[in-house]
């Protein structure tokens, strides 16, 4: 008769030591030491232990004593030759737990597995729901502090006197009175810089570069750039990207930790250093190109002048060179963008006429021309032929300057344009 390895504990002892048990009809005889000793089986429970539940623990009633294995077999055999029916019911019963733990463990895994790869999934998957909660949870006044930590930072320095900042801050004023709920105090600043760009700080900076400027041939063309980016600021769109770079815990900790303002914009600032060609979703495009429409036509501006501007831009991309490289690679203006801009102004156009909210053209911006101390009331679009001229020459000179600036600005500025247009 085979023998099967076992535990014996005694009553009141803690010490287990090793037994052989062997299956006979009706009885268990266990050998100990040499000793041998024969139990009736009607005088055993049987039942499963463990952690797992995969040890057999057969408790012997009269005096106490338990023996533990974890073989099987001795199962199968009390199943077969236990002698007594509830032994053999009790056996079969068990016999039958063993053979699906292994699934069960599988299981058991399994879940685990899944608890573990899950969770990330499902923050992954719901990520913008969050994002949108951290946003939600920023006052506009920390989201200006970021924009203005920004432009502390920065080695550029921004134009806020020339003829160029006067002309696109007076256009950008002009748009943003017509903002409805508007929780910011917009800023327009000019970087002189020899490249068709614009972008949008958080909290209400926008920053247009000079040359995008220069090579508008109307205020509307310009009205048109900054209404797109007022849009992005309006919607946050901006701040939303910092967020998504920054990350799960970024999120959590500004839904949930209850920072201070301080403390906010400490955690924020360092993103401005991690983000590179920042691009929007079709969606926050097409969202600011609607800004864009109504505020233009609130103002007295074409919303339709940017597809010229842009159109000019792609025509002339021998002449730009490397100005034109990111506006026309990264945001090009696609031809179901240019049908949505002028399908959505025919019909804001109408809309606003029939509330009498459509305002009537704009009057080109006045300049003051410092030289002769006198004004000027004319589009500056409208150049003539000498001023374009002039430009040109300048522009050349820019550019061979910006090209040894820009090795030496890599080296000391990280700067961002979190949205190019």
């Amino acid at each position: 008769m085979k023998k099967y390895k076992a535990r014996k504990y005694l009553p009141n002892s803690g010490d287990p030591h090793g037994v052989l048990l062997q299956v006979d009809p009706q009885n268990l005889t266990i050998y100990d030491d040499g000793e041998q000793e024969i139990l009736n089986l009607a005088d055993f429970d049987l039942e499963l232990s463990g952690i797992e539940g995969d040890r057999i623990r057969m408790s012997h009633r009269p005096t106490g004593t338990v023996f533990l294995t974890s073989d099987p077999n001795l199962v199968k055999e009390l199943e077969k030759n236990g002698g007594i029916h509830t032994v053999e019911q009790r056996a079969t019963y068990i016999h039958k737990k063993l053979r699906i733990l292994p699934y069960k463990r599988v299981a058991y895994i399994g879940t685990i597995c899944g608890v573990v790869l899950g969770i990330p999934l499902i923050f992954y998957l719901t990520f913008d729901v969050w994002v949108n909660m951290a946003v939600n949870n920023i006052p506009a006044s920390v989201e200006e502090s970021i924009g203005k930590a920004y432009i502390a930072d920065s080695k550029t320095k921004y134009d806020k006197k020339s003829a160029l900042w006067k002309r696109v801050d007076t256009i950008g004023q002009r748009l943003v009175k017509h903002l409805d709920k508007n929780p910011y105090k917009f800023h327009f600043l000019i970087e002189n810089k020899n490249e068709l760009n614009a972008y949008a700080l958080p909290g209400g900076t926008i920053c247009v570069l000079s040359k995008i400027v220069k090579e508008a041939k109307s205020d509307d063309e310009i009205a048109g750039v900054l209404g797109h980016e007022i849009g992005h600021v309006k919607n946050r769109d901006t701040l939303r990207h910092m967020l998504h770079s920054g990350g799960l815990g970024l999120v959590l900790s500004l839904i949930f930790g209850g920072e201070d303002k301080n403390q906010q914009i400490q955690q924020i600032i360092p993103l401005l250093t991690a983000l590179e060609s920042l691009n929007y979703s079709r969606a926050q495009e097409s969202s600011a190109d609607e800004t864009a429409i109504l505020l233009t036509l609130k103002s007295g501006y074409d919303p339709e002048a940017l597809i010229e501007l842009f159109k000019r831009f792609a025509k002339d991309e021998p002449k730009y060179g490397k100005a034109v490289y990111s506006i026309m690679s990264d945001h090009p203006m696609s031809d179901s963008r240019i049908e949505m801009i002028r399908h959505d102004s025919e019909i804001m156009r109408k809309k606003l006429k029939d509330e009498g909210l459509l305002a009537p053209k704009a009057e080109p911006v006045k300049i003051t021309d410092t030289a002769s101390n006198t004004t000027k009331s004319k589009d500056l679009g409208d150049k003539d032929k000498d001023k374009d001229e002039d430009d040109k020459d300048k522009d050349d000179e820019d550019s061979n300057k910006d090209d040894d600036d820009s090795k030496k600005e890599n080296l000391h500025r990280h700067r961002i344009l979190f949205w190019e247009f």
